[in-house]
């Protein structure tokens, strides 16, 4: 029994030189023709009728070169035995079709292939494909200056109010909580960016809590007659509103990044739609995950060190 299991896999196969063909589809010279007719439908979808027409005269012109465009470039055989495949993968010939040489190469099926992109050079895709990401990488930076800009400016702000035991200054100021109030006030107008003591903080807060119509009218005895507590809680509105507008305004840039990697992937001109939406899975991930988690974590790091 060994022995013959030992011969059996130690004996060539001897392939099927029997070769069938079970169907052939052509590729043809017609990229330009194939776009200029996608571009016309989409125009009299959008209802632009001069587009339209001019789209049909551009068909025209192609159409007079009809011998171009019906000249095949490339077939795509479906052999109905695998050995006829290896078999014409490994063919070593001198034959011509159309004055070019024979070449097999393993595709797609049919239905994968992209005709239209079929014209791209392996040069073209790497100049495409810089292009594209040349783009990207200049639009995570904006998102990048953007969400540092932002998120800079609602630290500074969130910093002059930062959060106090409300229960031990009015203990440590007692009857003299408004007199040091309003010298707090007075503090954080002059010296924008640096952090309060907290008895506006805590002083405005048991206003508003207590009366609210009154706190957003009165000075409290202020010189200038400034409205302490109307102030602090419209810089505490400011703080609320950019601290909430960094998650929003990240969503809304990972929703046109997402977007503009579709469209630049697309662009790119993929020959099947495997790659195609193999490579719009990668990009659209690494550039949402990079925007997301890297540039949020890189901003919010402490950098001082």
């Amino acid at each position: 029994m060994n022995s013959l299991e030992g011969r059996k896999s130690t004996e060539p196969k001897e392939l099927n030189t029997n070769m069938r063909i079970a169907d052939v589809v052509f590729s043809y010279n017609n990229s330009a023709l194939i776009h200029a007719l996608r571009s016309r439908g989409n125009f009299i979808a959008l209802q632009k009728f001069d587009k339209a027409q001019a789209e049909d005269g551009r068909i025209n012109e192609l159409f007079k070169d009809f011998s171009s465009l019906t000249r095949p470039t490339a077939a795509f055989i479906t052999f109905e035995e695998e050995d006829a495949t290896i078999i014409a993968l490994n063919l070593d010939t001198k034959s011509q079709v159309l004055g070019l040489p024979i070449k097999f190469e393993k595709a797609s099926e049919p239905t994968d292939i992209i005709w239209e992109n079929r014209i791209y050079t392996r040069t073209d895709y790497f100049f495409r494909q810089l292009v594209a990401f040349t783009i990207i990488g200049i639009l995570l930076f904006a998102s990048f200056a953007v969400i540092y800009k932002v998120a800079r400016m609602s630290a500074d702000i969130a910093r002059e109010f930062p959060k106090v035991d409300c229960e031990a200054i009015k203990t440590t100021y007692g009857s003299q909580l408004k007199t040091y109030a309003i010298e707090d006030y007075d503090f954080v107008v002059a010296n924008d960016g640096l952090p309060s003591s907290g008895a506006l903080t805590c002083f405005c807060t048991d206003e508003m809590t207590k009366h609210y119509d009154t706190a957003m009218t009165s000075n409290y005895g202020h010189p200038q007659n400034q409205l302490i507590c109307k102030e602090f809680e419209s810089i505490q509105t400011e703080v609320f509103l950019w601290l909430n507008s960094l998650k929003y305004f990240i969503t809304g840039v990972n929703y046109i990044l997402r977007t503009v990697c579709i469209l630049l992937v697309a662009w790119i001109g993929y020959p099947t739609e495997t790659e195609k939406l193999e490579m719009t899975t990668k990009v659209t991930f690494f550039v949402q995950y990079f925007n997301t988690a890297f540039l949020l974590l890189l901003v919010n790091a402490d950098l001082g060190e």
